[in-house]
């Protein structure tokens, strides 16, 4: 029996328009960030519309798909990632990724979306290291960008 990693990520450019045939599901969490173009996200029962800088956090078990929209071309970077890869995360603050639930795609501020890119940046340089330290340093980097992500969030909550 094959196991999955308990992270898998990559970064992929299309040129022509794309359209996933089906909606699926995972066991695992699935992070999409779009770095160019457009899309359209069936999450749920719901169609987002993201542009660049926008980014999708899908939970376990939830249906999804991607769909293009307007500009054929684009670029995104697509994380999976099991529960246990976040434990540290989640144990501490049980409730840190809740909001996703309820609102899957939030939008980086365009004054952050730099330091978004390096840490994502970061991620991959040690997701391609794969040496002794990488099952130690990648769920510390997940974990990094994850917060960043839900300090975004926590921004531009209104109070």
């Amino acid at each position: 029996m094959e196991t999955q990693p308990l992270i898998y990520m990559n970064q992929l450019h299309r040129s022509q328009a794309y359209r996933m045939p089906e909606s699926h599901s995972h066991q695992a969490y699935e992070l999409y960030y779009l770095l160019s173009g457009s899309q359209k996200f069936f999450i749920g029962h719901t169609v987002y519309s993201m542009q660049p800088g926008d980014l999708a956090l899908i939970s376990p078990g939830m249906l999804h798909r991607t769909n293009f929209s307007g500009s054929a071309s684009h670029e995104r970077i697509v994380i999976i990632f099991h529960p246990q890869a976040i434990r540290h995360l989640t144990d501490a603050y049980p409730d840190a990724l809740q909001f996703f639930l309820h609102a899957p795609v939030m939008s980086v501020p365009a004054e952050l979306q730099a330091q978004a890119r390096e840490l994502f940046l970061k991620l991959f340089r040690e997701y391609e290291a794969k040496d002794t330290y990488s099952p130690f340093l990648l769920p510390a980097f997940l974990n990094e960008l994850l917060l960043f992500f839900v300090r975004c969030h926590d921004c531009q909550a209104p109070a």
